[in-house]
């Protein structure tokens, strides 16, 4: 719609505009027939405000309109024909109308292609014809004043259009320059813009707008997007006003959120550090305060830390903002764009990568994590926590229950680390503040835990610290000895092909659940297991170097560990990676690993070279030793002492099964392990009678329970499914 504004000033107040209009003398009461634009238009009466567009003459120019028709309840996106009764007021305010208008009827309401906020919900996709976008992926567009804007799923896109009745072109588009993953996205976005491209007509059909070529054929179909709430909505920054008259895209890898919430503050995360400010509303104005943030130093990527000046700069001098669909666009005093925003859908507890952002020390302070240091957790489906407490892997059980949340005790690796200074001391009270935890809530990409007295225990934030995220990583090429192109294209951590030509047997390649990240040789990096089946009796573990080359992941070198290894735990720190790992002695057979090793890899001139090789836990192994069950801990923190510990023995043979003592009853089983997860499964047991108080039953239950163990100064805990408990063996 192309908008000719027609102002008359005939009368003292400039809030009577529309009555000049339609003119200022009213005899009486009188019906007429007006037209009502699709959108909302600046305009300034007493103060700044939205005007309706209206004429009288459907092929006249549009009048700003600046008072409210009553009883009509206007919505954007819609062209509407009304019948109104225009009489006189009598003895009006001075700065108000001396006409008013009341609606009779809404003769015609019809869906418009401006005003309306359109999602994409299919493409014209080649020979497979009209397709649903990527999941995840949302593309929009807004039509308005000749304009038209929106996300074309990685990008920001604008550019100019035409209208003669239901013909339309497009003239060119300008965008942002970011680079999405999937490579599978930014074909979608080409395709989308070539279909705008090639438009040569539109129509509306039950609120679907459909964009059509010349040829006569639909390439782009539209639903209408109904605007979202400014609160209570996960906004994710998409690009921002750099101080320098420029707007500019969001550095790759890294992530800007606001969230809105009721109680008149904004928070979220500007890249690097956590921030909340106040703000206030009035209408479509909006002020926010000086931002207070949290105070780390970020190195990676190169200009983070600039970006976050310049974002929460921007964030004050904000005036005014519009939600157009999905769309928030925060503006300064003078209308200039300042910030976009998109949706980001809030993260979920269970299934995220968080990474620690702040702690409860135990000495009355919350203190950020030390720099160059990344302590994670992960939520899993089974009630495992698990994740790297910056020097060591930990896991524990855990359990929710609406905004409760409880978190057992912690078992972890353990290895020593010296940088940086205050590492361990972190790494212990991290620890312990997880067990203090009785409540969570996750604000957008944040997620709190309190402790039963409010207190804040720790704060993490969605995602990796570097642009390695774990979804990159299960989502891209490998180098593979395994496969018949040398190239293993992972699809949700995983890959298959024939074995051999016309094989039943598959060769699969899959990225286990162990990935480390920190930086090899200065750069971002991550290191991951490979495991791969060829089809054949063996299972072979590879370790793959992946790092950052120009935002892109490169899988960059590997080394093999081995035939069916077990994966205790995997870290990069001191410019190297630490594998701990049980690996065959000379006399195990194939199926069962007994070798406790911790093997250390360094980065040099493209290639992994092992620069140590050491044999862990000075002969005090699962296996070669009879465990003596001392103690019980149970989950309410009552203690069950064993009187005598030599009627209770657990003996782990490197064939695979367990032999069993209990008091005055034998009992054999098997057992697996998967890293530090341990499952025992009871067999044949003789079934006498022993004397009151035995424990015998008790321990061969709590045995079939067992979900992980950990041996440290050289004794064995048993840690229980659900967090039921922990017991304790010495040899």
């Amino acid at each position: 719609m192309s908008v000719k504004l027609v102002v008359l000033l005939t009368l003292s107040v400039v809030g009577a505009v529309a009555v000049a209009a339609c003119g200022p003398f009213v005899s009486g009461p009188q019906e007429k027939t007006v037209y009502v634009g699709p959108y909302l238009v600046p305009c300034v009466g007493v103060g700044p405000q939205e005007c309706m567009l209206i004429r009288e003459d459907p092929a006249g120019d549009w009048t700003m309109f600046y008072d409210r028709i009553q009883g009509f309840d206007y919505e954007e996106g819609f062209d509407y024909r009304l019948r109104v009764v225009e009489e006189a007021v009598e003895n009006p305010p001075a700065d108000a109308s001396s006409i008013r208008w009341t609606l009779v009827e809404v003769e015609e309401k019809t869906r418009s292609l401006e005003g309306s906020n359109w999602v994409l919900e299919s493409l014209l996709g080649g020979e497979a014809g009209l397709t649903s976008p990527l999941p995840d992926s949302t593309v929009t567009a807004i039509f308005r004043e000749d304009q038209v804007q929106g996300n074309a799923g990685c990008n920001s896109y604008f550019g100019s259009y035409e209208l003669d009745g239901d013909r339309i072109t497009f003239g060119p588009v300008g965008m942002t320059e970011m680079y999405c993953q999937p490579e599978e996205l930014m074909e979608q976005e080409g395709t989308y813009l070539s279909g705008l491209s090639s438009a040569a007509a539109y129509q509306i059909v039950d609120d679907q707008l459909q964009i059509i070529d010349g040829d006569g054929t639909v390439v782009l179909v539209y639903s209408v997007l109904e605007p979202e709430s400014l609160t209570g909505t996960l906004w994710q920054l998409t690009a921002y006003n750099d101080g320098q008259g420029g707007v500019v895209s969001v550095l790759a890898g890294t992530e800007i959120t606001a969230q809105f919430g009721d109680d008149g503050r904004v928070a979220g995360s500007a890249g690097c550090n956590g921030y909340s400010a106040a703000y206030e509303i009035r209408g479509d104005e909006m002020s926010i305060g000086l931002a207070a943030s949290t105070m780390m130093m970020c190195p990676a990527p190169e200009g983070i830390m600039e970006q976050e000046s310049a974002y929460l700069t921007a964030l004050q001098s904000t005036a005014r903002y519009e939600i157009e669909g999905q769309a928030l666009t925060l503006k300064n005093s003078a209308g200039e764009m300042i910030l976009t925003y998109t949706v980001l859908e809030p993260a979920s507890l269970v299934g995220t990568p968080w990474r620690m952002q702040a702690y409860n020390n135990g000495q009355g302070g919350v203190v950020s994590a030390l720099a160059g240091t990344e302590v994670t957790a992960i939520f899993d489906q089974d009630g495992t926590l698990s994740g790297s407490a910056g020097c060591n892997n930990y896991n524990a059980g855990f359990q929710i229950d609406g905004e409760s949340l409880q978190i057992g005790p912690a078992m972890s690796t353990r290895m020593m680390c010296a940088t940086p200074d205050g590492i361990m001391d972190q790494e212990a009270q991290y620890l312990a503040a997880l067990e203090r935890a009785a409540t969570y809530q996750i604000e957008g990409d944040r997620l709190l835990i309190h402790a039963a007295d409010g207190a804040r225990l720790v704060e993490y934030v969605a995602g990796s610290a570097s642009g390695l995220s774990d979804d990159v990583l299960m989502n891209m090429d490998y180098q593979s000895e395994w496969t018949e192109s040398g190239i293993a294209p992972l699809v949700d951590g995983e890959y298959r092909e024939p074995a051999a030509p016309g094989s039943a047997m598959e060769t699969v390649v899959v990225l286990s659940s162990h990935i480390a990240r920190g930086e090899l040789n200065g750069e971002p990096a991550a290191a991951v297991i490979l495991i791969t089946d060829p089809g054949g009796s063996g299972t072979f573990y590879d370790l793959a170097v992946v790092v950052e080359r120009d935002g892109y992941p490169t899988h960059l070198a590997t080394a093999n560990l081995g035939d069916r290894s077990q994966i205790n735990s995997l870290v990069i720190e001191n410019n190297q990676i630490v594998v701990d790992m049980i690996t065959h002695d000379e006399d195990d057979p194939m199926c069962c690993p007994t070798k406790h090793v911790v093997v250390t890899f360094e980065l040099q001139n493209g290639l992994l070279v092992e620069t140590g090789h050491e044999t862990a836990g000075g002969g005090q192994e699962l296996t070669g030793v009879v465990w003596h069950w001392e103690q019980f801990l149970e989950s309410n923190d009552n203690t069950i002492i064993v009187d005598d510990p030599q009627l209770y023995t657990l003996e782990f043979l490197p064939d695979g099964t367990v032999q069993i003592k209990a008091d005055c009853n034998n009992a054999s089983g098997s057992y697996t392990l998967a890293g530090n997860q341990l499952t025992i499964e009871i067999g044949p047991m003789t079934r006498a009678m022993c004397p009151p108080g035995s424990l015998s039953d008790e321990f061969v239950r709590n045995l079939g329970e067992v979900a992980s163990y950990l041996i440290q100064e050289g004794k064995l805990a048993l840690a229980l499914k659900y967090d039921t408990g922990i017991m304790t063996l010495r040899p």
